[in-house]
C-alpha cells in the first residue's frame, strides 16, 4: 500500500513522493493502541472520565505553549496556525486533536454513566 504526497522542492518544481506502508505494520500499530486503551474503557465511566480530563489538560497545555510563541513575537490576536512556524503549528493542531479526544471520552463516560 502506498500514499502519494505532492509538493514542491526548494526551486519550486513540483515533486511527487511515494510513501510505501506495509499493511501489517498498520495492523500491528492499531493492535497496540487497542491493547493499551481497551482495558481503561472496561474499568468504568469514572476511569474514562479521568482519561478524558487528562487529554483535555494536555491539549490545552499544547495550545497555550504554541500561542506563547506568538506572544513573544508581539502577535496578541491571531486565529489559527497561519502565522506560526511549522513546528508550532503542528503543536497547535495536536492540542486541538487532544482536546477533541478528551471531549469525546468525557461524553462516552457520561453516556456510560447514564
Amino acid at each position: 500500500m502506498s500514499w502519494w504526497a505532492y509538493g514542491r522542492d526548494k526551486t519550486g518544481k513540483p515533486v511527487v513522493w511515494q510513501i510505501d506502508v506495509d499493511l501489517m505494520q498498520v495492523i500491528f500499530v492499531l493492535g497496540l493502541l487497542v491493547t493499551f486503551f481497551a482495558p481503561s474503557l472496561l474499568r468504568g465511566p469514572m476511569a474514562i472520565f479521568a482519561d478524558g480530563i487528562r487529554f483535555l489538560v494536555a491539549g490545552v497545555a499544547c495550545l497555550v505553549v504554541s500561542k506563547t510563541s506568538l506572544f513573544r513575537r508581539g502577535i496578541w490576536v491571531s486565529w489559527g496556525p497561519k502565522v506560526m512556524t511549522k513546528w508550532w503549528a503542528r503543536l497547535y493542531k495536536l492540542g486541538y486533536a487532544l482536546m477533541a479526544i478528551g471531549v469525546f471520552l468525557v461524553l462516552v463516560a457520561y453516556g456510560r454513566a447514564s
